[in-house]
Formats: C-alpha cells, sequence, structure tokens
C-alpha cells in the first residue's frame, strides 16, 4: 500500500508473497518487509492505516499468515495496535574467527576486554579441512533441479517451513540484484545432499558472514561438517571476524553440526550479548483461518536467516 499527499510519497507498506510448506501443504503467505512515512506525516496514524488496509487486502486475496522479524520499537505496535502474535525468539550461533579484531572494533578495553577473552577465548576459532572421500564441497553461480529432490527428501522433517525449491532458491540468491550471495554445495555420487548459501556485510565495523540457508540430507553429519569448514573458510578468506547462523533449537540435527563446529550461543545473564543474542518472531494469522500445524507454536517452524530479507 502506498499514501501520497499533493503528489509526493508520504508513506509505504510492502509485503512479499511465500510459499510456506505447513506439513504436506503449500500455502501462500507473506513477509512483512518495509514500512516508511515521511518524517513530516509521523503521529497521524497513517502507518497503522496503511497496515490495516494492507491486511484487508491480503486477506481478501487468501493471504494465509504474514510473518515478520520486527525490532523492538516496531514490535510494540504491530501487537498492540495490529492484532499480531508474538511466537517466539530465534537464537543465532555465532563463531568467532577474529577475536581480537572483533575487541578492536567493538571498542572493548581493559576488564570488559578481559571478560569477553575469559568467555569467549575457548571456543573454537580456527577451521580444518576433513578431505571427506565421497562428499565433494563446490561453488556454484546458481541452484540446478537437484534442489527440488533434497527438498523432497528434507522438508517432511520439517513442520513450517519457507519451500525452498529451485524457483524460490534462485529467486531470492541468484536473481537478487541488490547482493551477492555464495553458494557452497555437497555432492556425493553426482548427488546433492546439502548446501549452505553465505552473505557478507559490515556491523558495527565489523565484516560478519552470515549463513542464510543451511540444508544437508537428514543423518549426514559428515556433510553437514564439510560445509561449515567450507563456509569458514569462506568467510576468513573475506576478512570477516565473525560467522553467524540462525537456528531453533528443536532442529538438534542442526544445533549439534553447529556446536561441534565451534558456534556458540547461551543465553546466561552473564555472557556477553553477543552469544546470546535473539531475533523476535512474530505473525499475523489470517482471522478465524486455522493453521494445522499451530504457526504460533515456535516448535512447529524452521527458519534461517535467509527467511529474513535483511540478510
Amino acid at each position: 500500500m502506498y499514501a501520497e499527499f499533493e503528489g509526493h510519497a508520504v508513506g509505504s507498506y510492502g509485503n512479499i508473497p511465500v510459499k510456506i510448506k505447513f506439513i504436506n501443504d503449500t500455502i501462500t503467505c507473506a513477509q512483512a518487509v518495509d514500512a516508511m512515512i515521511d518524517p513530516k506525516f509521523r503521529r497521524l496514524g497513517l502507518f497503522t492505516q496503511l497496515a490495516r488496509k494492507t491486511y484487508t487486502r491480503m486477506d481478501q486475496a487468501g493471504i494465509a499468515l504474514t510473518y515478520a522479524f520486527p525490532n523492538p520499537v516496531t514490535k510494540a505496535g504491530f501487537v498492540k495496535r495490529l492484532d499480531w502474535t508474538p511466537v517466539g525468539r530465534v537464537p543465532r550461533y555465532i563463531k568467532i574467527l577474529d577475536l581480537d579484531g572483533l575487541l578492536e572494533v567493538s571498542a572493548h578495553k581493559g576488564l570488559k576486554a578481559a571478560v569477553y577473552r575469559r568467555l569467549l577465548g575457548q571456543t573454537k576459532s580456527g577451521y580444518r579441512r576433513t578431505g571427506s572421500s565421497n562428499v565433494m564441497i563446490s561453488r556454484v553461480n546458481a541452484f540446478d533441479i537437484r534442489v527440488d529432490r533434497l527438498w523432497e527428501q528434507i522438508s517432511p522433517d520439517l513442520g513450517i517451513a519457507v519451500q525452498r525449491d529451485l524457483t524460490y532458491l534462485n529467486w531470492r540468491y541468484v536473481q537478487n540484484p541488490k547482493k551477492l550471495y555464495q553458494i557452497l554445495i555437497a555432492e556425493r555420487e553426482a548427488e546433492l545432499v546439502g548446501y549452505i548459501v553465505l552473505s557478507s556485510r559490515d556491523l558495527d565495523n565489523r565484516k560478519a558472514s552470515s549463513i542464510a540457508e543451511f540444508m544437508v540430507l537428514p543423518g549426514n553429519q559428515a556433510t553437514g561438517s564439510a560445509l561449515l569448514e567450507e563456509a569458514t573458510i569462506h568467510a576468513k578468506e573475506t576478512g570477516c571476524a565473525t560467522i553467524e547462523c540462525w537456528m531453533l533449537p528443536q532442529h538438534t540435527f542442526y544445533t549439534s553440526l553447529l556446536k561441534d563446529s565451534g558456534y556458540i550461543y547461551s543465553n546466561k545473564g552473564y555472557m556477553p550479548g553477543l552469544v546470546k543474542y535473539t531475533t523476535p518472531f512474530i505473525i499475523r494469522p489470517h482471522p478465524g483461518l486455522q493453521l494445522s500445524p499451530d504457526p504460533r507454536d515456535i516448535e512447529n517452524w524452521f527458519l534461517t536467516m535467509g527467511d529474513h530479507d535483511y540478510y
């Protein structure tokens, strides 16, 4: 939806249609991405008006659910004024590749820096090549049709997840006009058994690598480890101080791979915010529509950084 005043744009609210798998069904949903109001037109309720008009059109079009990863300020508005439902928070696992550099650019000095070194200095920061004889890791420019077969094999274990088929993955990561992604694939005898998609960005004067996608054929721990090792190598080559990955705790296959590869997440109070960071996740189901499994339960979801348009 779009708002104008005397021929000039003063506000907009955009959502991206997304196909989401609910067990055996695929349903059209949407991600709320951009909302902007001209500063001179704020405090007039314009955003709320735009949002409600958007939701009316989306409900009429049969959009089953809208989801978002809001910042703390916008989250309150979504929940209090627009009837969104908080679902939970998504943990960010982080692997520190350059602790000294990270502390330097973060301006942590003296006692605080010493505490960080004590708490974080024991994590695995190196990398190694396993040289697996039956899995080949390579970088490619685009996904091929084999990714559809991999999705068919992986998706039954996922309750609710964006449909990661060939059309979506190439649209999201290859045809994206504003960001360059690195795609790493794992093959065994010409069969696609896993992949990782990486993006890099500057954040708080430090370069960070984000694992936007991480998919591995169930039970293939060696493949997952090899992909994570290659991702670490790429992050080191591009000068990143950290490499990060979202993963919900119920997906123990992936969380175990991340922990074994040196990624850390802790919600303990004494740990630095860097390693206990989480992102809020909220949804707006179509009024009166019953979805199964219940999208209001965070344990039914599979989410990655790539589900957020920021990464």
